[in-house]
């Protein structure tokens, strides 16, 4: 393996390209892809032009989806409030006294109401 080393800073890489374009000080940015003083740049990961067309496609089927359900719930509320007015609501209570007997339970008495 060959590493090659900057004259003026020192800075060592295996490719004589990557010797031949950094500037001597700075970084690459892994985001941009620009040479920056590391501590000074301020930059944000942009999303490349298929994945944002992408999202795009994305929203506006997210959207869509929402509208469906908006509608859903909308008409879900109409007929509860029908429902609502019709029935008393339901209410069950019960309780279950069990023995165990032989590693597994047994109901003895059943109550409910």
């Amino acid at each position: 393996m060959n590493v090659r080393r900057c004259k003026d800073c020192g800075k060592q890489s295996n490719s004589f390209k990557a010797i031949r374009t950094h500037q001597c000080g700075k970084s690459q940015c892994p985001s941009c892809k620009e040479y920056v003083k590391a501590a000074e740049h301020q930059c944000f990961i942009q999303p490349s032009k298929k994945r944002k067309r992408q999202a795009e496609e994305d929203e506006r089927a997210v959207r869509a989806r929402l509208d469906d359900f908006e509608m859903l719930e909308e008409m879900e509320a109409s007929k509860a409030n029908e429902d609502e007015e019709e029935k008393e609501p339901l209410h069950v209570f019960f309780d279950i006294e069990a023995m165990q007997h032989h590693g597994t339970h047994e109901a003895n008495l059943l109550v409910y109401q």
